[in-house]
């Protein structure tokens, strides 16, 4: 997500914080900054990788838990305020996209746009009071039983989206799923696309627009079903093929939109696979053991 706000301007590098304690540490210089973004600060990856870090580099806390490792021993403390969270992400990551987007501003120089956030924060509001989109998500997830595997296609800022929708369907469905770009789909997974496959496709206004509604109907015209979720003026439909339109009025709220839908989508398509979304069979919460 920030990645693509601050590339241009920033020398910075993506990597889970397993990879990074266990391959990359001789990596890391004095001048060098870690962000490291854990919702509870304590999973174990992170524990071994600030005791490892600590007096030789600085670090930057993203966490909601302000009396874990990882916030008491950071040099820069971004507390995501989610209230207590129990079951699979989605306040923690709504909150983490939003400091991302008030960090990448800071990085670059810009001014704090914190009214921005608001505005987005009442669109998710309104979003969630309009019960009439409960009946049709629960349409949606119909039309992508039996889900036992989503492809969720993503670029750009939505990219963060699609890796999350991944997991958390896996999570709470207990369904195959893995995020993609669109290239990275057409690279080999775009021979899955038959009458089986199902896919989430992100296509908001924007560079990628016509990529991504290209690949749906790609995809749809092989027998896949796909959700298009866009605000843009699309509105394909199918007997393969259908479109969330999302009321975004910028795209940057396109991602935390595109987020909240697809999260109480997922109660429709965990409770079709004999599920309930947040209940975990066999991980926790904060996972401690590597």
């Amino acid at each position: 997500f920030i990645q693509h706000k601050i590339c241009s301007q920033v020398n910075m590098n993506i990597i889970e914080t397993g990879e990074l304690y266990n391959y990359c540490l001789n990596s890391i210089g004095r001048e060098d900054l870690i962000v490291i973004i854990s919702q509870s600060g304590e999973s174990i990856e992170v524990r071994k990788l600030v005791d490892s870090l600590k007096n030789r580099t600085r670090i930057a806390a993203i966490t909601n838990n302000p009396d874990s490792m990882l916030y008491l021993n950071s040099d820069i403390k971004l507390l995501l305020y989610s209230g207590e969270e129990t079951s699979i992400s989605n306040k923690t990551f709504t909150n983490t996209l939003a400091v991302l987007s008030l960090l990448a501003a800071s990085v670059r120089g810009k001014e704090l746009h914190y009214e921005q956030l608001e505005s987005v924060a009442g669109q998710m509001q309104s979003y969630l009071e309009q019960e009439q989109r409960q009946g049709a998500l629960a349409e949606i997830a119909e039309f992508l039983a039996p889900a036992e595997a989503i492809h969720f296609i993503g670029s750009g800022p939505n990219l963060a989206a699609a890796y999350q929708a991944a997991l958390i369907y896996m999570e709470g469905a207990k369904c195959y799923a893995h995020g993609f770009t669109s290239g990275a789909f057409r690279h080999g997974p775009m021979e899955l696309a038959k009458k089986n496959h199902r896919a989430v496709v992100f296509a908001p206004e924007g560079n990628s627009f016509r990529i991504m509604i290209s690949l749906s109907e790609e995809l749809a015209a092989y027998g896949s079903h796909v959700v298009v979720l866009t605000n843009g003026s699309y509105a394909g439909s199918g007997k393969t093929l259908k479109t969330i339109h999302l009321p975004a009025d910028a795209n940057d709220s396109f991602v935390f939109l595109s987020t909240l839908c697809l999260e109480l989508l997922l109660i429709h398509v965990a409770r079709i696979r004999g599920y309930t979304a947040g209940v975990f069979e066999i991980g926790r919460k904060v996972t401690t053991v590597e």
